[in-house]
């Protein structure tokens, strides 16, 4: 899983397998039994990412442009009792471990590790070769979740464990979900946090990382707001089409730095799942 996957693609906490499995976990009793869902899906999508080294294009002139990509992701999410697994590669947490710690009918607190962000390296980008290897973080901390029918609202706040940086990221985030037809529409809102270290360990330059062409940048914390809407239909007992949107207002603190070129990331994709277990 690479970062340009990570973040381009969704550049939101859930994508909307995430927010409806979240609805259907939290109103069922924990059991002794092995939950499980999976999805496979290949797709088609454009997207725009500004940021040099999160994505895989070769020089900083092209990271101002758009571009395609095909996925090929696996989702999903495994539960024994209060622990989980989920592995939702298209959205903002990646792989998360947690742990629920209450579980009433509308809400619940849990205990979750995950990585946000992974290795940046961006000395093979012409021009950026003095900027050295930023190394990525696993994250420990709390989720809550609130429902009221189909609407869900979302804080997460959790701090890095390891030596790459000792930042704080947090989030709020409203969804709703409606069904018309066999369509199942979906729609995400929200803000996220990032603390002064966790920004400047990746998109700062210190004074020994600069050069003519690249200053030195100390960088702030910034929150970044950002709008994800998707729509999937059954094409049968186990096909699934899908389609989703994204859009995404990058911090001052990451546009302001000369490892960025621009404050606005976007995607669009649409494409095909099959679904095993059940949700």
């Amino acid at each position: 899983m690479n970062f340009r996957l990570l973040f381009a693609s969704v550049l939101t906490v859930f994508c909307s397998e995430a927010l409806s499995a979240d609805i259907a976990r939290e109103t069922a009793e924990p059991s002794d039994k092995i939950e499980a869902f999976a999805e496979i899906s290949l797709s088609r999508g454009i997207s725009k990412l500004p940021l040099i080294g999160f994505n895989e294009l070769g020089s900083i002139e092209e990271s101002t442009d758009t571009f395609s990509f095909f996925e090929f992701l696996v989702t999903g999410r495994i539960q024994y009792k209060n622990t989980f697994l989920e592995f939702f590669e298209d959205s903002f947490g990646n792989v998360t471990l947690g742990y629920g710690l209450t579980g009433p009918e509308y809400g619940n607190i849990e205990l979750i590790g995950t990585s946000v962000f992974f290795d940046v390296v961006r000395a093979n980008v012409p021009g950026f070769e003095t900027i050295t290897h930023r190394s990525g973080d696993f994250n420990l901390g709390l989720r809550s979740s609130i429902f009221s029918g189909n609407n869900i609202t979302q804080f997460e706040l959790m701090t890095n464990l390891t030596t790459s940086h000792s930042g704080v990221m947090g989030s709020i985030q409203v969804g709703r979900e409606k069904q018309i037809r066999n369509w199942n529409l979906t729609g995400l809102v929200g803000v996220r946090y990032f603390s002064d270290d966790v920004v400047d360990h990746y998109f700062g330059v210190p004074s020994d990382e600069a050069t003519a062409s690249v200053p030195e940048y100390k960088a702030k914390s910034g929150l970044m707001p950002s709008l994800q809407v998707g729509a999937a239909v059954p094409l049968s007992e186990k096909w699934i089409f899908k389609a989703q949107a994204e859009y995404t207002v990058l911090p001052d603190s990451f546009a302001d730095s000369p490892l960025a070129q621009g404050d606005v990331a976007y995607s669009f994709r649409a494409g095909i799942g099959y679904v095993f277990g059940g949700r």
